[in-house]
């Protein structure tokens, strides 16, 4: 079985290499030393789409946040790579041309600070968001987190933050049925807006369970690495 593993925004592929030492686990598109790309969303997703065929089947496809949207990307454009798809903490997409406007508003204003201070003034404000505030009760990990981001270049990961965001990303809600592979949707148990995410998305696909992880938030890989390495045993991905 071949895994495609996918980081999040501003995390590295160590993120995945721990639970899947094996797994292809590709830099996306503005991260790294010496990054590719990127240049669009769904530029991006086809990028991905061409690296899951070099793998041998059966294939499995993870990721998490950015990547999970990518990763949701690539299951509806290529339905037939994979057998089996595990999101963490998954947006399908914005609704409505409002949203997408004052996310893009948002990640443009992010994208400029990171651009104009560098990596380091913007990770201080990027990991003090609320949704990573279950983070804080994780102090090791959170620096080794940290340390791991500061290999990022910041014009390319402005770029990502724009062009791979929630902002600049097709709402992909009414594709969900389409998706005919069982997908595993997991969520921290804190995490309340991906919980309701995940639960309204469940009932757009045609198999797909959710799995909430206990005493985590938004990034249950780093904040229950123990209990998400269960999860996945107990499901077949390793």
């Amino acid at each position: 079985m071949s895994v495609l593993a996918l980081h999040g925004f501003a995390q590295t592929p160590g993120q995945w290499l721990r639970f899947f030492p094996d797994a292809s686990c590709p830099w996306l598109g503005g991260h790294g030393a010496d990054p590719v790309g990127p240049s669009g969303f769904e530029e991006e997703v086809e990028r991905l789409a061409t690296l899951a065929l070099q793998l041998a089947p059966p294939r499995r496809l993870v990721g998490y946040s950015q990547g999970a949207r990518l990763g949701l990307g690539v299951l509806i454009r290529t339905p037939e790579l994979f057998e089996r798809a595990c999101l963490v903490g998954v947006n399908p997409g914005l609704e409505s041309e409002l949203e997408r406007i004052q996310r893009r508003q948002w990640e443009n204003g992010l994208a400029q600070k990171l651009q104009m201070e560098g990596v380091e003034a913007f990770l201080d404000e990027w990991e003090n968001l609320p949704i990573f505030a279950s983070q804080r009760a994780f102090p090791g990990a959170s620096l080794e987190q940290r340390e791991a981001r500061r290999m990022h270049q910041p014009v390319p990961l402005a770029r990502a933050l724009v062009g791979l965001g929630l902002g600049g990303m097709p709402n992909y809600w009414p594709e969900l049925r389409a998706v005919t592979v069982p997908i595993d949707l997991v969520v921290g148990d804190s995490d309340a807006k991906f919980g309701a995410l995940a639960e309204r998305a469940q009932s757009q696909f045609q198999h797909c369970e959710v799995h909430k992880i206990a005493a985590a938030g938004h990034n249950p890989l780093l904040e229950a690495p123990l209990a998400f390495t269960k999860l996945l045993n107990d499901l077949g991905y390793t």
